[in-house]
């Protein structure tokens, strides 16, 4: 009796167990009640691709790659208007470097350049490959691989750029062996560039504006920027026919417009406003510890002064770029 009662008792269980886990996939399976039906119908590599937004504005040591000391040292310091700047003993090794160019691959800011922009590179490869293996054809996916190949271009400009012949890597990586490359020539590297340009500006939307006429996502991509940054890379190869037509895209589309003060585009009240092409999104935590490292691309107060406003002398503005600008 009592064993008919123990295996009576198991076949109720299990039979309950198996009504659980269906109700909980039901319910697991439910639609966010909050969300418009606009905001379900998104790309399959969404998650993936915000990611890459995140990449280059992240705030902390290993994101300087695209904001911090290295990018400033690695495209200002070596140009014409500005110099390292602040005493000759004050990073003495940095104006070797950058003012001097006499480079040392091991230098905390050439390696962090360079392994901040492959590891964009990285993940812009990882999504496109996720998009070819689970066969996303939809629009919404399409947008998602433009943006993804515009990313990828981004990073690659950069590095052409700072390096000239560089490995071209489009493809995912698996292991550290995948990733032994041999330099690709200057040339090659430009073709990538071209294409992914070319197909972002094809299939990425011209804005991202709902029907009240603001965008829903600001400072995400758009054909313009993807017509932009072609441009620029037509002007470093000297293909002053090719940037014309893309600026002047760029320009008829009808989707930028220069605002009345110049000044104001530099102030907060001026973020993301009709001149802004492509704009990088951020925002400030209170007590993060990472926020001050933005300040490089700044201004960083004096040490224990505690006050951040005072300046902190690099990255000091030549007098080839004052005379740059108009007087009035």
């Amino acid at each position: 009796m009592k064993r008919k009662t123990l295996l009576w008792s198991q076949w109720v269980m299990a039979i309950l167990l198996l009504g659980t886990l269906g109700a909980c996939s039901k319910f697991l399976d439910r639609k966010p009640l909050n969300a418009t039906l606009e905001d379900l119908n998104q790309g399959g590599l969404e998650g993936q691709i915000y990611g890459l937004y995140g990449a280059i504005r992240n705030g902390d040591v290993a994101g300087q790659g695209f904001g911090g000391i290295p990018w400033l040292a690695m495209n200002n310091f070596r140009s014409d208007d500005s110099e390292k700047g602040s005493s000759a003993a004050d990073g003495a090794d940095w104006g070797v470097i950058y003012d001097q160019f006499q480079y040392v691959k091991d230098h905390w800011s050439n390696t962090t350049y360079w392994d901040q922009h492959y590891v964009l590179i990285g993940q812009a490869n990882t999504a496109l490959q996720i998009a070819d293996s689970l066969k996303l054809t939809d629009a919404a996916s399409q947008i998602n691989r433009a943006e993804a190949r515009f990313f990828r271009a981004f990073a690659y400009f950069d590095l052409v750029r700072a390096f000239g012949e560089v490995p071209k890597i489009d493809f995912r990586v698996y292991s550290a062996v995948d990733a032994q490359r041999p330099k690709s020539s200057v040339a090659e590297i430009y073709a990538l560039i071209d294409a992914d340009l070319q197909f972002a500006a094809a299939n990425l939307p011209s804005n991202w504006k709902n029907a009240a006429g603001s965008s829903r996502f600001p400072g995400r991509l758009t054909k313009g920027a993807a017509q932009a940054l072609a441009a620029k890379t037509q002007l470093y190869r000297q293909n002053w026919s090719a940037a014309l037509t893309l600026c002047q895209s760029v320009i008829s589309s009808g989707e930028y417009a220069l605002t009345g003060n110049y000044d104001d585009i530099w102030k907060e009240a001026g973020e993301n406003n009709s001149e802004s092409i492509f704009e990088i999104q951020a925002s400030i935590g209170a007590n993060n510890a990472d926020n001050y490292f933005s300040w490089y691309a700044i201004a960083q107060g004096v040490r224990g002064s505690g006050d951040w406003d005072l300046g902190w002398g690099w990255n000091t503005p030549t007098q080839n770029l004052v005379d740059a600008f108009d007087a009035n």
